[in-house]
């Protein structure tokens, strides 16, 4: 089933790869920070993340496995699409999204510790990422295999190019470089499947000649040895996506009720991959506000709803072909190796003269496949009168095998229909497809390997330069860590909530362009501080409302205390080598009903003797480097500050009282 690429193929596909790659290169400039890499920082406009958000589920494995699907099952596949996606992408965009977004969560896991604690985290990073560890592997070996079939290419060589290809503008561009090229991914698949689809059509006669040419291979689909003897589905079985469904299992091609179906398939199965995997999340997560990321997946569905025309109705249109002779088309069948084509061979001379039954049991035997007899004994026949070329030989026992691959019929009609340019194009269409799988998977497992796994439990409190390292690091190798320490301890902030301590990155304070956030305590936990503050970024910009908790559900649970301080708002410039100390007024520190309580005076940085500090700016109100007196707090995550901002590992306040 070997294709020979042209000079016009090989240029299609050397442009499209330089394009994607110069991506990568494009927005390096950008990558300054493990946020930035890791998590786009929220900046991607609607459109952009809506076509990435379909393309990063649109690999490799889902246009090999739809058309394989629609060959075998009809038109019936379709419900993957409309009953086991657009619902729960619909339910993804209305009521997860806020959560999600609005939760500041870097990722899936982060907010599942947010909700519920720790332990949940720890077991969905750990199985989210082992399970994109071995669907990336699967995806990588599908595309390998597919271009040794197709073009004859080294197995191990294809594997290494096309992933080094991926490597490169991952590592260059981080998230952003995967969904700007993911939309470019989108519109190559399309490209690419789109002629396959119209072509197959127009040589079936039109999509009105294939619903009758379906009817009667559903009728006595064992003519094309597509089901065993004796089974019969009714006329609509290949094209009717509902009425063959209502009708019960045995009336299907599927096996399967419409209960399983919509309750199976549309509630546990779809709900829980599009609301909960990340690797599509991700992209709704990356959108520029809350707006954007509701529309993410509102935008996918769209799209998502006409998709079963480009990757199921190919393999209806295989089927079709194969009631007609004289096309001389037949669903590609399972791959022989060498051994079995040399005892094959063995048996058809020595079965020469023997009984037709007997001979045909002798090569099924030593094919190991089901054959078809009346060809199995013109084989036989015809070589026993002439000894034919040993690629004949191949070819023709090939053609006598009775069962299909269905994974190759996409290619089978890529190879029919497509001339040179046209060939290239649909394999820089599958190409395409892989990266976009590809890369989904290895930006989703970066970002949870390193905020979810590496951070929370391996190397915490380390610089954003360390993340960014490690991040970087684990895009090459899908495993190891780094083992030098930094030359300097970050500055650190700690915070107390009731007995527990944590310490947390300085720069994961409130960010100078974050809006204000509140969050309310549960009644009876604190009698002084029942609604905690609002935070307010120190350069006194006007109060908004993004982040705050949704008023249906105002309190935080007891078990949420100290797993809530991990956070990742941002403080540029917290820490300067001169200017003024933070400092708040002592009169409003200890009060009993105050505020809240204040950042402690005079913190010093123990390893350089530099201050603590907001970035030199003046405040609107009160004295250089003081925050007002009516907000006097800033937030982790929601919660205030309750101890004291230091550096190094240790705080040193003028107020040994205070700082215990």
């Amino acid at each position: 089933m070997q294709v020979t690429l042209t000079w016009l193929d090989y240029l299609i596909l050397l442009t499209y790869t330089a394009f994607v790659v110069g991506i990568g290169f494009a927005l390096k400039k950008y990558m300054r920070s493990s946020s930035d890499f890791l998590t786009s920082g929220r900046s991607i406009p609607t459109w952009v993340t809506g076509l990435a958000f379909i393309s990063a589920n649109l690999g490799a494995l889902e246009l090999v496995g739809m058309a394989a699907s629609g060959a075998k099952y009809g038109i019936s596949t379709a419900h993957f699409y409309w009953v086991g996606a657009i619902p729960a992408m619909i339910f993804l965009a209305v009521f997860m999204m806020p959560f999600y977004y609005g939760s500041k969560a870097r990722s899936v896991p982060e907010y599942l510790k947010m909700r519920f604690d720790e332990r949940v985290r720890a077991l969905n990073s750990t199985a989210f990422a082992v399970m994109t560890v071995f669907a990336s592997g699967i995806s990588m070996n599908a595309l390998a295999k597919l271009l040794h079939l197709l073009l004859g290419w080294n197995y191990h060589a294809s594997l290494w190019i096309c992933s080094a290809i991926v490597l490169v503008y991952v590592l260059k561009g981080g998230l952003t470089s995967a969904i700007y090229t993911e939309v470019l991914q989108f519109f190559m698949i399309v490209l690419g499947f789109a002629p396959v689809v119209y072509l197959g059509l127009k040589d079936v006669g039109g999509y009105s000649k294939l619903t009758e040419m379906l009817r009667g291979v559903a009728t006595n689909p064992s003519s094309l040895n597509l089901r065993p003897e004796g089974i019969h589905y009714g006329p609509g079985a290949w094209t009717h996506a509902w009425s063959t469904l209502l009708a019960g299992p045995a009336n299907n091609p599927m096996g399967v009720d419409w209960f399983a179906m919509v309750f199976g398939l549309g509630f546990v199965l779809s709900f829980g991959y599009w609301c909960t995997n990340f690797l599509v999340v991700q992209r709704a997560m990356a959108a520029r506000n809350m707006t954007a990321a509701r529309n993410t997946p509102l935008v996918a569905a769209v799209p998502k709803m006409l998709f079963p025309a480009l990757v199921i109705l190919p393999g209806m249109i295989a089927v079709a072909l194969m009631t007609v002779p004289s096309k001389g088309y037949r669903i590609p069948a399972p791959i022989l190796d060498n051994a079995v084509f040399a005892r094959t061979l063995t048996v058809v001379v020595a079965d020469a003269s023997a009984p037709a039954d007997q001979a045909f049991k002798d090569v099924s035997a030593a094919v190991g496949k089901k054959m078809d007899p009346e060809k199995v004994a013109t084989l036989i026949k015809d070589y026993a009168a002439a000894p034919m070329a040993e690629d004949t030989f191949r070819d023709r026992l090939w053609n006598a095998v009775a069962e299909y691959d269905y994974d190759g019929v996409i290619l089978s009609l890529v190879k029919r229909y497509c001339p040179p340019g046209l060939l290239g194009l649909a394999l820089t269409g599958l190409l395409a497809s892989f990266m976009s799988g590809m890369a989904g998977n290895v930006t989703a497992f970066n970002t949870v390997w390193t905020y979810d796994l590496y951070q929370a439990y391996f190397a915490p409190n380390r610089s954003d330069e360390h993340y960014m390292k490690m991040a970087r690091a684990i895009t090459v190798v899908l495993r190891g860590a780094l083992q030098q320490r930094d030359g300097h301890h970050p500055a650190r902030v700690r915070v107390r909530e009731r007995p527990a301590l944590r310490d947390v990155p300085a720069r994961d304070v409130l960010g100078p362009h974050d809006r204000d956030r509140s969050l309310h305590r549960s009644p009876g936990r604190h009698r002084d501080f029942r609604t905690c503050p609002r935070a307010h970024d120190l350069h006194g910009q006007r109060p908004g409302h993004e982040g705050r908790l949704p008023r249906g559900s105002p309190y935080v649970p007891e078990r949420d205390g100290p797993e809530l301080l991990a956070g990742d708002l941002r403080l540029p410039g917290l820490l300067r080598p001169d200017g003024r100390h933070l400092a708040c007024d002592e009169e409003d520190q200890d009060r009993p009903g105050a505020h809240g309580p204040c950042l402690f005076p005079h913190a010093q940085d123990q390893g350089g003797g530099h201050p603590l500090h907001p970035a030199p700016r003046r405040h609107r109100r009160g004295s250089p480097g003081r925050m007002r007196r009516s907000k006097p707090n800033l937030l982790v995550k929601g919660k205030p500050l309750w101890d004291s901002i230091f550096a190094g590992q240790s705080a040193s306040c003028s107020r040994s009282s205070a700082s215990s």
